[in-house]
């Protein structure tokens, strides 16, 4: 046995520092006493990480790493891992630190020197001072972190007040050409007032402002309406004068008739721009929830469940109703359309045989990416559709079958709704560092006015099995109480004086918002469950539990649960739930709230049944 076989390898992990791993591999190196490139290589292969291996592999590919030169090797690493400091950036995070609550003042007095040493204080000149304050004292972090990038040149104030106001400069540009190009839209539940057509709606000329319209003050000799000639009334059948002038001297039912008598298109082509939104404006409030009026047509043969909107300018569907159709052929709409806040991207329009009661015509479809199935003013004027004759049908037959199935879903699953606490039955563990060392500290001063509320809440965590009273403990970390809004007190560890800083922290990534709509595109109908006191619900390894030890004015109490303020809780609750629904599909979960969307009414209430099941054999409640 050679007499350097005792020697340690230094592994090399996406943790290691690589200045202090690279000159640990040359004391290994010169130890073994390896001179070919060969040798040198095949050591530092046999340094590596599993993780880092992997990713070796992947670099020096089609090549394999063994027969890769021990100098490409190094570069290679060197190129990944090997970071030239910001100087700067270290300057300012020294300005700005600060010694901890609870943190020793050797602890902190010992990670000053550190950033002292690294921040190379002693060759500051007075040009760096100034721009070091400067760039404390700026609020905003998009340009601190702009004027801090390593390509820019910081050496003087005045050169930092150049790119400073070259930035804004910049973004002020930026957000004008935005402004500049932005395409005009229209909503899809409001007319484009300011789009303009070729023709006035009002006399029937030439365009022109409404104010110096001849028509203006003129009343119509078919509706006896004032503002518009006959020949554009859109009021249809002429009526008896005598019954009309009757009909506005009561205020009464000239208020009805501005309710009820909507002008529409006179054909089943919709006029975009025809500046007619403001005779949609009127609204009601109501103290208590109106269902929407559901509307059942055949569209192409298919039974297709409408929702009425009067406010629409016109009738859509989504995608995946147009597949059900059959994909009849599409033709560009020529149209932007927007909800209260986004565009709704269009797909284009098609020609179908609709039937609604024993009326079946020709009408234009728009198609949409997602959403509900509307009916739009188009169709409404075309097949005379009058909802009064309709809110006592059909719509409460769906609306009452739906809520019937989601009532019989709750009673199966009733458990699951019950007061009492769950527990999953995947338990989670807490992992330190090798070199972690116990702290304990003792309880904080409470206010007065808190302490009945702490002790009340620490009592009912004992009953409920959330806490156990301990005498001993090596870990004890003081609580923070944190006021709710309805004077209820939460209880929180301050673990970032404890455990965090030494805890081996689990990686799990938390859902984007694109990644959340990605996932639920397509469906109109959607379920959202929220669990209660859900870090609670995943109760901890035994081994685990003395590292979450609170120190309070009752003495010490230990968790039985994941904590709420413990570094890893986020990453392992959010793992656990997503494996609780795994394999469900249209389900995102964003710690506590799940939500289930559907296509339809019927396939969401199947999905939140899935899910309900999954919660229930896994224990959460």
């Amino acid at each position: 046995m050679s007499s350097t076989s005792g020697w340690v390898m230094p592994i090399f992990s996406k943790d290691s520092k690589w200045d202090v791993w690279k000159a640990q591999l040359e004391v290994y190196i010169a130890a073994r006493a390896l001179t070919s490139k060969k040798s040198k290589a095949l050591a530092l292969l046999q340094c590596l990480s599993p993780e880092i291996f992997e990713q070796v592999i992947d670099w020096v590919s089609p090549d394999q790493p063994h027969e890769t030169d021990y100098d490409v090797l190094m570069a290679l690493l060197k190129s990944k891992f090997s970071s030239k400091p910001n100087l700067v950036a270290l300057r300012v995070k020294f300005l700005n630190e600060k010694q901890e609550l609870g943190q020793a003042t050797q602890e902190y007095f010992g990670k000053m020197t550190q950033l002292v040493g690294k921040c190379d204080i002693k060759s500051m000149s007075a040009d760096d001072f100034a721009v070091l304050v400067i760039l404390k004292g700026i609020s905003n972090d998009e340009l601190r972190q702009y004027l801090m990038m390593p390509t820019h040149d910081i050496s003087t104030a005045e050169k930092v007040q150049e790119l400073a106001l070259s930035y804004e400069q910049s973004k002020q540009a930026a957000l004008d050409i935005k402004n500049e190009t932005k395409p005009k839209t229209f909503s899809l539940n409001q007319l484009d007032k300011k789009r303009k057509v070729s023709k006035c709606l009002f006399c029937g000329g030439n365009y022109h402002e409404k104010s110096q319209c001849r028509a203006k003050d003129v009343f119509c000799n078919n509706c006896n309406r004032k503002g518009h000639f006959a020949k554009v009334c859109r009021t249809g059948k002429k009526q008896n004068k005598d019954q009309t002038a009757k009909f506005y001297l009561d205020p009464n039912k000239r208020k009805q008739q501005m309710q009820m008598d909507i002008d529409l298109p006179s054909n089943d082509e919709t006029d975009y721009g025809n500046g007619y939104s403001n005779l949609l404006s009127l609204s009601a409030k109501s103290d208590s929830y109106v269902p929407p009026v559901i509307l059942e047509s055949k569209v192409n043969g298919i039974t297709v469940h409408f929702q009425h909107d009067s406010g629409a300018v016109c009738t859509v569907v989504n995608e995946q109703v147009w597949e059900d159709l059959g994909k009849p052929r599409l033709k560009p709409a020529n149209m932007n359309l927007r909800s209260y806040n986004s565009n709704i991207p269009v797909l284009g329009q098609c020609k179908v045989n609709a039937k609604f009661d024993e009326k079946e015509k020709e009408a234009n479809l728009i198609i949409v990416k997602t959403g509900a199935s509307l009916l739009g003013r188009n169709w409404i004027k075309l097949f005379n559709i009058r909802v009064e004759d309709r809110l006592h049908g059909s719509c409460n037959q769906i609306l009452s079958d739906s809520a019937n199935n989601l009532s019989a879903i709750l009673d199966k699953y009733s458990e699951v709704f019950s007061e009492k606490l769950g527990r999953c039955k995947i338990k989670a563990k807490l992992k330190l560092k090798e070199d972690a060392v116990p702290k304990f500290f003792k309880p904080r001063n409470l206010p007065y006015a808190l302490r009945d509320s702490v002790a009340k809440q620490l009592e009912e965590r004992e009953a409920a099995g959330i806490l156990t009273h301990v005498e001993h403990s090596k870990w004890a970390t003081p609580i923070v109480p944190i006021l709710k809004p309805n004077g209820d007190v939460r209880i929180c560890g301050d673990y970032k004086s404890t455990i965090n800083p030494v805890m081996e922290v689990d990686e799990h990534p938390l859902p984007r918002i694109e990644d959340m709509f990605h996932e639920l595109n397509g469906c109109t109908v959607f379920c959202k469950l929220d669990l209660r006191d859900a870090y609670h619900q995943i109760e901890l390894e035994e081994e685990s539990r003395e590292l979450t030890t609170i120190n309070t004015h009752k003495g010490l109490f230990q968790y039985n649960v994941l904590p709420f303020g413990a570094a890893s809780a986020v990453a392992i609750f959010q793992k656990k739930m997503e494996k609780t629904v795994n394999g469900i599909p249209k389900v995102v979960v964003f710690l506590d709230d799940l939500t289930v969307g559907g296509k339809g009414e019927k396939e969401c209430l199947e999905r939140l049944e899935q899910v309900l099941q999954r919660i229930m054999e896994y224990g959460w409640t």
